[in-house]
């Protein structure tokens, strides 16, 4: 038989309610004297060197009251725009040539039954992300 003290339960629930209401006129009251935006972070490094990549970044909510910023919980810019989180990258350069294995390569006959072994091609990745294949000499300086 479970054991239920009701005072204690009441006083509990009553002093949740106090400190949850004293928070919320504590952040009504902050919010309503301090201004409030985004301040981006650091980008990160492109996920690639060369061909078109992705880096990426985050924001903090900052509040500032008299002159001073703190970072804030994100509900309170929760009213503003998010700024952009992601950006192309080294989208201009396409990459040098080298050596892709290809785990399969093509068929060595048209028809009549022929077979398909891995291969190592000869590949540049231009700027904007598209796979070619070169002639192997174009590869000819570059380790495999």
């Amino acid at each position: 038989m479970a054991f239920h003290n009701t005072a204690a339960t009441a006083s509990f629930v009553f002093s949740c309610l106090v400190v949850i209401t004293m928070l919320v006129c504590a952040a009504r009251h902050s919010q309503a004297s301090a201004s409030y935006q985004y301040i981006p972070r650091p980008w990160s490094h492109c996920t690639r060197s060369c061909g078109g990549g992705w880096k990426f970044r985050s924001y903090d909510c900052v509040s500032t009251t008299n002159g001073t910023q703190h970072v804030a919980f994100p509900i309170f810019c929760s009213h503003l725009p998010y700024p952009r989180t992601r950006q192309r990258c080294n989208y201009r350069d396409n990459c040098p040539p080298q050596w892709v294995y290809k785990p399969i390569g093509p068929c060595s006959r048209t028809c009549g039954g022929g077979f398909r072994q891995p291969v190592n091609v000869c590949q540049q990745i231009k700027a904007n992300g598209e796979e070619i294949e070169l002639p192997r000499e174009r590869c000819v300086n570059t380790s495999w």
